[in-house]
């Protein structure tokens, strides 16, 4: 920084060293969402319904009851579910087009009421900044320079217990206000320099990568005609 700038305006000084500190911490999210997904192996793809919330909310069922059957957990046992925050807003728009909806289910779709299809699941949803967006490196995705004008047409979630992952984090370098000869020539001084290790390690169980395609289009079951047992009415050719 100037030094005649922040000695005239100390306040820019400051405002420029908090977003810097920020998106720092940004960074830092993403790096660690990023190696959980690496950790986290190959995408197991699905996909189990025909529009975005049916699909989401299937593929997490299923692999769910899949990985407590694995590890012969609790009926009712629940696991941790990254995913991105820019899910919700897709949930919504899926649900106002939805087929055969009345005005309060379609339009008043609530954070709560999304919560609370994932809690019937057993899951635990963590929504997430800087995990498949602008910030994360995705071209075009939510928060890059240019509007975004399309939901996006895939989403992944990572699925695991908690406790799977653990995070280390400490200080290395942190120096702040350091003056040299070469920059005081120039007005100039150093106002901050940080390093910081990350670790990140899969400490037990196991994560799983899902990969489900998005298509907002609200549609559901095609409506059938079932017998007094409830059986299917078969169409005679």
């Amino acid at each position: 920084a100037g030094i005649l700038a922040n000695d005239a305006y100390p306040e820019m000084t400051q405002e420029v060293v908090e977003h810097g500190l920020i998106a720092h911490e940004h960074r830092m999210n993403t790096r660690t969402l990023n190696r959980q997904q690496t950790l986290s192996g190959t995408p197991i793809t699905l996909s189990l319904g025909p529009s975005a919330t049916t699909s989401v909310l299937n593929a997490l069922d299923i692999q769910i009851t899949d990985y407590r059957y694995a590890n012969r957990m609790p009926d009712n046992a629940e696991l941790e579910v990254p995913i991105p925050l820019w899910a919700k807003p897709v949930f919504r728009a899926d649900q106002s087009v939805r087929n055969g909806s009345n005005v309060t289910e379609a339009l008043e779709v609530t954070d709560a009421k999304i919560d609370a299809w994932f809690k019937a699941r057993h899951a635990v949803p963590r929504w997430v900044y800087d995990w498949q967006d602008a910030f994360s490196g995705v071209a075009g995705g939510f928060g890059a320079a240019t509007p975004i004008t399309a939901w996006p047409s895939t989403i992944d979630v990572m699925i695991y217990k908690a406790g799977t992952f653990v995070r280390a984090r400490g200080e290395v370098i942190n120096v702040s206000a350091m003056y040299d000869t070469v920059n005081l020539k120039k007005n100039d001084f150093h106002v901050l320099f940080i390093e910081e290790k990350l670790l990140v390690i899969k400490r037990r169980w196991k994560s799983r990568l899902v990969r489900i395609p998005l298509a907002v289009n609200g549609a559901v079951g095609a409506a059938r005609e079932l017998d007094a047992q409830g059986k299917i009415v078969v169409t005679t050719p």
